[in-house]
């Protein structure tokens, strides 16, 4: 009777423990299927965030070029006006300078013909359009400083300014030295820096800044 107990229970437990090992295979299988099915999807996952970092990332960098291509501009713009600020207060001082010295001059051979009482005939106001034949006249034969001296002995702007636009400009400040005069590139910038002029202002300021350097 014992015998027949203990054979009835080792057979329960061996059945129970298959039972539990089946069951714990199944479990084991469906996790691994779970975790099969898991792993594409966490590479898509994976993948998916990793090209919205590169495109975050891109975004980035082109918002970061184009502030520093702005502040670049700024900065440049910014150290043109300084640039331009401190040549203007250099040609100030220079002219002033060189107007003095002129005013000097001129006012020593203006007494010295009075002493001399040189007697001469008032001449007639020259003609525009004779004087602009006479200056291309100079032009055309490479005297460049005799023909500004000429405009600028007219006292009119308009025959300088005519001048300043005839002139190829390599051919004045891409030459070493200059072939301007000192008095004659002074006299041009005086002439050119006139706050009461409104006329060709952005051409005036180009001549005035290249004419400064050929004196710095």
């Amino acid at each position: 009777m014992m015998q027949q107990l203990n054979d009835t229970f080792h057979s329960g437990t061996k059945e129970y423990i298959k039972h539990l090992e089946n069951q714990l295979e199944r479990v084991q299988r469906k996790q691994q299927e779970q975790r099969d099915g898991a792993i594409p999807k966490l590479q898509n996952s994976a993948d998916k965030f990793s090209q919205t970092v590169d495109n975050l990332q891109k975004s980035m960098n082109q918002m970061f070029e184009e502030q520093l291509q702005n502040q670049l501009r700024l900065a440049v713009s910014r150290l043109q006006e300084v640039i331009t600020t401190d040549i203007q207060r250099m040609v100030k001082h220079e002219i002033s300078s060189a107007m003095k010295n002129q005013h000097t001059a001129v006012t020593q051979n203006l007494i010295a013909a009075m002493r001399a009482n040189a007697s001469t005939p008032v001449p007639l106001p020259p003609d525009p359009q004779q004087q602009k034949t006479q200056i291309m006249l100079l032009l055309t034969n490479g005297q460049l400083n005799s023909a500004f001296q000429q405009a600028l002995s007219a006292a009119d702007l308009d025959l300088v300014m005519f001048v300043c636009e005839t002139v190829d400009p390599g051919q004045v400040f891409d030459q070493t030295p200059c072939p301007l005069q000192q008095p004659v590139i002074l006299s041009l910038i005086q002439q050119l820096s006139d706050d009461n002029l409104d006329d060709n202002t952005e051409l005036r300021r180009r001549l005035v800044v290249s004419l400064t350097v050929c004196i710095l």
